[in-house]
């Protein structure tokens, strides 16, 4: 038995709707997707592809990009998207390691392509109308369809391994926590090599829903791309909707198709949760998870959002607002200490998860340390409450001992966020003599905003323990960023480390 593979993602609205829009901004139909599909796949084989090899592609976000994601498995090859952001040494590193056999770039990338790789394909000039569709290839669901490379945020770029079996399951997960529509036009704002976009993509695709694609965000082309195209959905990172209410372009009423909006990637900070159920006239949900998951573990959907915000909702539902939400189906997730017993509600411990969403494991290195008695170890510290809604509170690594007192960075930034004057905030604990580490704050503020580190520390000294209070500060214009819209805490941590 086969099972399920990608290719059955894209088969389901070319045989239904054929005539159906399918890239709304290209004009292209379901079928003409097929089509494309096909030929690519057969260009790719004419060029020497063969079964289970590794094709890269490093681009902006494209209609060639989403069809790429399904002429290359159509191939019989396994995906390789590349972070564009990375820097050169980083790309030839993912080349090198995934074996990658052939490298797909746009044009902007081709430069950066041709240094790190002997054969290139320029998408945007690659012309496959006279290419023939390959011969069916068989594809098992536990066959691998792509390797998808981690920002390295905490070092060396880590392959992750995802089956057919892996993205399938995830979608699936997606359609049902996210409550995605046939009639949905869904925007592709996040970068299409990760897979906070790629969910939705498979997602929606499966439904039969249509696209729509900007080469990367910015609030004043989001804006100009729903407004001109009916988008009704789409996925953003808290930074993006800081981004988009700061922008003078925002207007609720250029964002009025909007349907259902997400964000994923990191907590939505309290303060700008509030602003973002302010102003944006649609559901609001939210999915956590990682790309070993196949990108997402729990949900809080849009009816829990609007319940837990409406002017009924009692103190403890409030709260849940700065939950991740409860498990997806499928996905099993417990929260455990040191010893893997389950923590009871309110202890923290780690996040850890099975299902058929959870990744193969790491190309071409030991997994042991994260896959353990068939359960994924997260490396995210959490707690749940009484009715199982999850709590992330930290990633392991960034938990912060000052004093011998436990500093949760997440619950500080979260303090900081409430401040008016903020606009973004990344809290990391920096060595320090008398306290072994303390804590360190690097903040972003509003255009035209000027505050102090006093005034700053007075803020929070009223909302959280003093400990927790930053006792130094660091005022920056931006926060660097992984791809997927991640704050970068050990860039800012070796920033610290080089000037004392």
């Amino acid at each position: 038995m086969m099972g399920r593979n990608v290719g059955e993602i894209l088969a389901r609205p070319c045989a239904l709707w054929p005539r159906k829009p399918a890239l709304v901004d290209q004009g292209r139909t379901w079928s003409e997707v097929q089509e494309h599909v096909e030929r690519d796949a057969g260009a790719l084989r004419e060029l020497g592809l063969g079964l289970g090899e590794r094709v890269a592609v490093i681009s902006r976000n494209s209609a060639r990009y989403f069809e790429l994601y399904f002429s290359i498995p159509r191939a019989g090859g396994v995906i390789v998207p590349l972070n564009h952001r990375l820097a050169k040494p980083e790309l030839e590193y993912c080349m090198k390691d995934s074996g990658s056999v052939m490298l797909l770039a746009d044009r902007e990338h081709l430069d950066l392509a041709s240094e790190i790789s002997n054969s290139v394909v320029c998408i945007d000039d690659w012309d496959t109308s006279t290419a023939s569709a390959p011969p069916a290839v068989e594809v098992s669901e536990d066959e691998l369809f792509g390797i998808f490379y981690t920002g390295g945020t905490t070092g060396q770029p880590k392959g992750v391994m995802l089956s057919h079996r892996n993205i399938c399951e995830g979608a699936i997960n997606v359609v049902i926590a996210m409550g995605y529509r046939e009639d949905d036009i869904y925007l592709h704002a996040g970068p299409m090599f990760h897979l906070a976009d790629g969910c939705g993509s498979f997602a929606t695709t499966w439904l039969g829903a249509s696209h729509v694609f900007i080469p990367g965000f910015s609030p004043e082309v989001l804006l100009d791309a729903v407004e001109s195209h009916g988008v009704t959905s789409m996925t953003l990172v808290p930074t993006m909707y800081a981004m988009l209410l700061e922008s003078p372009e925002f207007s609720t009423d250029r964002l009025k198709s909007l349907r259902r909006v997400f964000y994923s990637a990191s907590p939505m900070p309290p303060g700008l949760l509030e602003r973002v159920l302010d102003a944006f006239d649609c559901e609001i949900g939210q999915g956590y998870g990682m790309t070993e998951t196949s990108a997402r573990l729990t949900a809080l959907s849009p009816e829990e959002h609007q319940r837990f915000s409406s002017p009924g909702a009692t103190n403890l539902e409030r709260a849940r607002l700065a939950s991740a939400g409860r498990p997806i189906v499928g996905t099993e997730v417990r929260i455990v200490d040191e010893h893997g017993e389950i923590c009871p509600p309110g202890e923290v411990g780690e996040i850890v998860a099975r299902g058929p969403n959870v990744m193969m494991g790491y190309w071409g290195m030991d997994s042991t340390n994260v896959l353990r008695d068939g359960w994924m170890h997260t490396g995210d510290l959490a707690f749940t409450d009484d009715e199982g809604y999850v709590f992330i509170v930290d990633r392991s690594k960034d938990m912060i001992i000052s004093g011998g007192e436990n500093v949760y960075s997440v619950e500080v930034e979260s303090a900081l966020y409430s401040h008016p004057d903020v606009l973004e905030a990344a809290v990391i604990g920096v060595a320090d003599p008398k306290w072994g580490e303390r804590v360190h704050a690097v903040v972003v503020l509003r255009d035209g905003a000027a505050t102090t580190e006093d005034a700053l520390m007075n803020h929070c000294r009223a909302q959280i323990a003093g400990y927790k209070i930053p006792r130094s500060f660091e005022f920056r214009d931006s926060l660097p960023k992984s791809g997927a819209g991640k704050t970068l805490k050990r860039e800012l941590r070796l920033n610290v480390m080089s000037e004392q």
